[in-house]
């Protein structure tokens, strides 16, 4: 097991790219409750900064932005998808596909964009987080118990 430094890259890990960090930590030899603990605990620090700094954008933006004249909608495959995301599964939907299947920063920006008026969103994108943290700790820990057997 390593310094600071270690714990540092873990942090920052789970801050951007949170389906990596567990296994990463019970890969360098720290054991379960450590690894809930850091990716926790970083993945919480990447929501907060991505959620909160999205939905200053967001109000700026809406604020400051020229109306445009009339002009045909473009819409591209990734547009679509993110509406399609939105409409069907909403914030709950979005919350629990932030973590895992989408990175942090765009689960957390997109739902500062589109539910930041809604008071359960920041909590449940943390919740969110918490399971995702013991589920994928829980996998890679015992995963690593299995192939040390």
């Amino acid at each position: 097991m390593g310094g600071i430094l270690e714990i540092l890259g873990l942090f920052l890990l789970s801050s951007v790219k949170f389906l990596f960090a567990p296994a990463s930590s019970i890969a360098l030899g720290y054991d379960l409750p450590k690894t809930i603990i850091i990716t926790f605990c970083g993945g919480s620090f990447g929501t907060t900064i991505f959620y909160f700094l999205g939905s200053a954008i967001a109000s700026w933006w809406a604020k400051h932005k020229k109306k445009p004249k009339k002009k045909k909608k473009i819409f591209t495959n990734t547009n679509r998808k993110i509406v399609f995301i939105k409409n069907k599964y909403g914030l709950i939907g979005l919350c629990l596909i932030t973590p895992g299947i989408i990175s942090i920063p765009v689960g957390s920006i997109l739902a500062a964009k589109y539910f930041r008026h809604d008071k359960r969103t920041f909590p449940f994108l943390i919740a969110s987080l918490l399971i995702w943290c013991i589920t994928l700790s829980l996998i890679a820990y015992f995963f690593k118990a299995g192939v040390n057997a």
